[in-house]
Order: C-alpha cells, then structure tokens, then sequence
C-alpha cells in the first residue's frame, strides 16, 4: 500500500495470505515506505520494523512480530532464488537475512562450517 498525489495505491493480490499474526501488514507497509525512499539495505529494513512499532524492547511482542515478519520475507526471498531469475533476488534476501540475524542479536553466518 502506498500513497501518491492524495490517492491511496494497492498492490500484491497475489501474495495475500489468511492465518498470519496481526501487525504483518503493518509492517509491511512501513518496511516498504522506507525501502521505496532509502533504497535496499540492512538498515532499512531495520528501520522499517522500527517504524511500524517505534522502539520495540528486546524479547518483547513487537518485536517478535517483526523478526516473524522480516523471517517470512527471507522464506520468500530464498524460494525465489531457485528460479531462473533468482539472481535478481540474491541481494535483497541477503539483507534481510542480515537484518534477521541482527533484530535477534545473532552473529552474521558467513557460510564456513
């Protein structure tokens, strides 16, 4: 959802889904207003989660609701990856991912075992 010019926009019919926490759209939609200004990164993917609930405390509802969020973006991401055009896609489920590891206070995986 979005605004242009004093009409509200809607999009992403397709991916519409029933039986997801409250706030999703929420955040969303937030996460969308500053990715859609500030470009894809890390950062504003974090600073959208914080947006659509100001600051959330460590452990708390809110901030569960975000990293539940920002986990199903990674799911879509990482599914898209194995598609012909999954290179598209590659950098920002990276980000989010980041952004995942970091809303749960975790160490960035760099792939070596």
């Amino acid at each position: 959802m979005g605004r242009s010019r004093g009409k509200v926009l809607l999009w992403d019919w397709e991916r519409f889904e029933t039986d997801v926490p409250s706030g999703l759209d929420r955040l969303h939609y937030h996460v969308n207003a500053v990715t859609v200004r500030a470009g894809i990164s890390v950062e504003a993917y974090r600073r959208g989660v914080a947006r659509a609930f100001g600051v959330a405390q460590s452990g708390s509802g809110q901030q569960l609701r975000g990293c539940v969020y920002l986990l199903a973006v990674a799911a879509r991401y990482l599914g898209l990856m194995d598609t012909a055009r999954g290179d598209d896609i590659a950098c920002q489920a990276g980000h989010v991912l980041t952004a995942l590891e970091q809303e749960l206070g975790l160490p960035r995986f760099d792939g070596q075992v």
